[in-house]
């Protein structure tokens, strides 16, 4: 049986509601059917290993399902119950279903070895879990080795102390058995070594050729073609074609650092010109993150720094600057003692709502109101109601509103004799909004206008039926009843 309404009405005491009777039977037929559902027809009932009992937890308010057997051969078959949870007294434990089997589950009170994959084997102290590869599990056994010290003085093959030796190296010996100390490479140690090895120094790249030497080449030390001519004398009259004088002239070199110019101006924290601040003060910024020009706050505490208005802006440039606020068109500006007084002394453009641009008052009389159509506003005489609607897919019409505390589908309409109706159809094209004589019958236009697809106006009738009807004209099961009252 599908729920069955209480049919309230419109409004309180209109007489369009259930009577009480019809109303009481309806919400005992609902309730019989989920005691029915949930119980014996008269008592809700409990589940205990899927049987129903018939004597629920009245003093919790509650009704529970429990899941015990005695014994795991007790457990139902874990394929037709996968995902179920129960108990076994006898394991005192929890199982589940899962991949067609039961799986125990552990709590705090278990022990290590109850893991599939742990022996139960007792151990003894000082023992620890070490895997059986020929077994699958890791079971109880004494660990061998690992005695060694934790310092490096106390390894077997390393020095007894660090005692006398710092700055030393440490290589290994030359039995090749141990390490030892050492404070310099031997000759025999630096034969083996190729200058290719430093971190700045590459002949991979480009080998060298015989005459070549080392040059720097930015980043790192590199063979190159060695200079032949020049730096003959002793003092190097030239050198790569250079005058010795060349290199006496910082100019002359690169990759130098920018020396200080000698200026306040020139240091990276300080302002970069001194222009607009004549008889101003250095102050060290809020911030800290440098100097900059400040005016003598300790004489002026009231000067103002720089004021922008909508157009234009000014600086204060001295102790005794004057800031000038000027009253534009119809506004005046007054000054008694510390109080700024700006002043309307116009007039205002529209004295009537009529005289607004976007209002439209023609054809007024007592009693009329305006309305917004959505572009402007406009008189109406008398009351109007708007709804929005929508669509749910092609099943229902959805309206939004007064009268309407949430969005509902297709429900009945009750309008007013005399009143104006606004329906705001948000479907556009997809789903035009017609008000019938009948349902599917052919409009009806007394006092309709507007747009189906958009906004649509309905002033009811005094001579309108009781009844119409609103319907989709695309969708014949979109819509209901029009009651018309007065």
């Amino acid at each position: 049986m599908a729920k069955q309404a209480v049919n309230t009405g419109v409004l309180p005491n209109d007489g369009q509601g259930d009577n009480l009777r019809s109303g009481a039977v309806k919400i005992n037929n609902n309730f019989t059917e989920v005691y029915t559902a949930l119980g014996d027809g008269t008592n809700l009932t409990t589940v205990t290993n899927g049987v129903f009992n018939s004597a629920p937890d009245l003093s919790t308010g509650s009704n529970k399902i429990t899941f015990k057997y005695a014994t795991f051969s007790d457990l139902p078959s874990a394929t037709t119950y996968d995902g179920m949870l129960a108990k076994v007294t006898a394991d005192s434990a929890v199982y589940y279903a899962h991949n067609n089997a039961w799986v125990k589950l552990l709590d705090v009170n278990k022990n290590l070895g109850d893991l599939s994959n742990v022996s139960n084997t007792a151990p003894t102290n000082g023992d620890s879990l070490v895997w059986d590869q020929s077994l699958g599990t890791w079971k109880p056994d004494a660990v061998s080795g690992g005695s060694g010290s934790a310092n490096f003085t106390g390894l077997s093959d390393t020095p007894a102390s660090f005692s006398t030796h710092g700055g030393k190296l440490i290589r290994v010996n030359s039995g090749a058995t141990a390490l030892e100390y050492s404070t310099a490479i031997t000759a025999s140690e630096v034969a083996s070594i190729s200058i290719d090895a430093l971190s700045d120094v590459d002949t991979t790249t480009q080998a060298p050729s015989t005459g070549q030497v080392l040059k720097w080449d930015g980043s790192k030390w590199a063979p190159g073609a060695d200079i032949t001519s020049g730096g003959g004398g002793t003092d190097a009259d030239t050198l790569d074609g250079q005058d010795g004088s060349y290199y006496l002239n910082y100019n002359n070199f690169t990759n130098t650092p920018t020396l200080f110019g000698g200026a306040f101006l020139n240091l990276s924290d300080t302002p970069g010109a001194f222009t607009g601040a004549a008889n101003r003060f250095v102050k060290v910024k809020a911030d800290g993150t440098g100097l900059e020009f400040v005016a003598d706050q300790s004489t002026d505490q009231n000067l103002f720094a720089t004021v922008a208005g909508d157009s234009g802006s000014t600086t204060a440039n001295s102790l005794t600057d004057t800031l000038t606020i000027a009253g534009g068109a119809n506004i005046a500006t007054s000054v008694t003692g510390d109080t700024l007084t700006v002043a309307f002394n116009g007039t205002l453009g529209a004295t009537t709502l009529g005289a607004l641009t976007d209002v439209d008052t023609a054809g007024s009389v007592a009693g009329s109101m305006i309305s917004y159509n959505g572009s402007s506003w406009e008189n109406v005489n008398g009351p109007r109601i708007a709804w929005s609607i929508g669509a749910n897919a092609s099943s229902d019409y959805t309206f939004s509103g007064p009268g309407f505390p949430t969005t509902t589908n297709d429900p009945v309409l009750y309008l007013q004799r005399g009143f104006t109706y606004v329906f705001i159809n948000t479907t556009g094209a997809n789903h035009p909004f017609e008000i019938r004589t009948t349902n599917g019958g052919s409009a009806y236009t007394d006092g309709v206008s507007g747009s189906k697809n958009g906004t649509q106006y309905f002033t009811v009738p005094m001579a309108a039926p009781n009844t119409l009807y609103y319907q989709c004209t695309a969708h014949p099961n979109m819509g209901n009843t029009i009651n018309i009252v007065t």
